[in-house]
């Protein structure tokens, strides 16, 4: 589980300590939420070069589109990726028969990793808004 947010588990268990002696010492929740928020960024970054890694050997094999055309036949949602697990079953279960034989199980796998950190991606940006839109002043201003 840890694993698939992108974390180590001395990651985890360092920032369940850093949270229980915050609590002890009585420091604020402003600075726990604002080392989350550093934490997220972190994350995001990585989950952003991930991403292009995992894309680029799909691109230059020239498989690319044709998965990403797949995958959204088969119910893909690129908003937030909330049904990747299921999409990803699909996908094992159907791509020989539907895909070009240029399409190889490495390819799919790939693909399949790609999703996955896509939805990893998205679920972080989520957070990111909600906390950057928490922080920003409440006044409405227009330029």
């Amino acid at each position: 589980m840890l694993a698939a947010q992108g974390k180590s588990i001395s990651e985890e268990v360092n920032a369940l300590l850093k949270r229980r002696l915050a609590e002890l010492e009585g420091v604020e929740a402003s600075a726990q939420s604002n080392e989350d928020y550093e934490a997220l960024k972190s994350q995001h970054l990585k989950l952003v070069e991930e991403v292009k890694r995992l894309t680029k050997p799909l691109e230059k094999d020239g498989v690319y589109e044709s998965l990403m055309r797949f995958a959204h036949a088969l119910g893909l949602d690129l908003t937030d990726l909330h049904n990747v697990e299921e999409i990803a079953t699909k996908i094992l279960q159907n791509w020989k028969s539907q895909l070009d034989q240029d399409v190889q199980p490495s390819h799919i796998h790939l693909f399949i990793t790609l999703l996955e950190k896509g939805k990893q991606k998205k679920d972080i940006e989520r957070k990111l808004t909600e906390m950057r839109l928490k922080a920003a002043p409440t006044e409405n201003v227009c330029y």
